[in-house]
């Protein structure tokens, strides 16, 4: 039996508040996070930009209601897995979602080892 992912008790919809930053997900290489916000602000510098942007877990520190998540502009992702739950939730929400081309994912798996895990309870 295959279940759908439908995710509909979200019951939340992408209401942005432009004053609340980006969204950065959970990643699971500890190691790469420093390097990848060193690599974002970079980035934002060549192009003369100010885009804010905050980890997750450093603005909600424990738990968010799915409401709050639809407020922020958009949620970037690295993702750590093939299947990640919150993925289909936003996806739900109508919140834009960002992502590492595969070619800069598999990159960045070769060099950090984000992609860290196979499974949803890490066995292999």
């Amino acid at each position: 039996m295959v279940l759908p992912s439908l995710c509909a008790y979200t019951k939340a919809s992408y209401k942005p508040i432009m004053r609340k930053p980006f969204i950065i997900a959970n990643m699971n290489a500890k190691n790469f996070r420093s390097n990848f916000m060193s690599l974002l602000t970079d980035s934002f510098k060549r192009l003369k930009m100010y885009v804010p942007i905050g980890h997750l877990r450093d603005i909600y520190k424990e738990h968010y209601r799915h409401f709050q998540l639809a407020q922020h502009p958009g949620i970037i992702h690295i993702p750590y897995q093939v299947s990640i739950m919150s993925l289909f939730e936003q996806y739900r929400m109508n919140i834009p979602l960002f992502f590492p081309s595969l070619d800069l994912l598999t990159e960045w798996h070769y060099t950090y080892r984000v992609v860290n895990e196979r499974t949803w309870d890490g066995i292999s």
